[in-house]
């Protein structure tokens, strides 16, 4: 079973964060590829590039390693429900699609102390493994990170 790192986001444009987290991702020991998971049209958010110029951006910047990949899936699901897909449902359906992978979901630690206010949030982050990246002025003690969690 291949352990996948799901890292979603906008990525209007890919930024130097971006790569920085996404190869040391790939250079994880515990992880076998990373798949980026770039968002659609969103209502809660003005994106500045269309999604077929993001999607160019980030396949362009990492086409050299094959343990990253882009998957679209996030895309399709969004269009074919008319509506940005929530990431708990997006899960499900990665489990249902993928079977052969075990998913961690990549977030920053400043994401996984509000991450209960997403629709769906407090059983994905009960349900599924995390990595953990701490941020500059949100640092998470080991100790507070649910057992099936983990830092970068």
């Amino acid at each position: 079973m291949k352990n996948i790192a799901l890292y979603g986001g906008a990525f209007d444009p890919p930024h130097k964060g971006h790569t920085q987290l996404i190869f040391a991702l790939a250079k994880a020991s515990f992880v076998d590829e990373v798949w980026l998971l770039p968002c659609g049209d969103r209502k809660d958010k003005k994106l500045v590039l269309p999604t077929s110029s993001r999607l160019k951006l980030i396949r362009d910047l990492f086409k050299e390693v094959p343990e990253i990949k882009v998957c679209e899936d996030e895309i399709e699901l969004s269009k074919q429900q008319g509506d940005q897909i929530h990431t708990y449902d997006l899960m499900k359906y990665m489990l249902k699609r993928y079977k052969d992978s075990r998913f961690h979901f990549v977030v920053g630690a400043d994401v996984l102390l509000t991450i209960h206010t997403w629709d769906g949030g407090e059983k994905l982050r009960q349900e599924y493994p995390f990595i953990v990246m701490n941020r500059k002025g949100y640092e998470l003690p080991q100790d507070k990170l649910p057992p099936q969690h983990q830092f970068l």
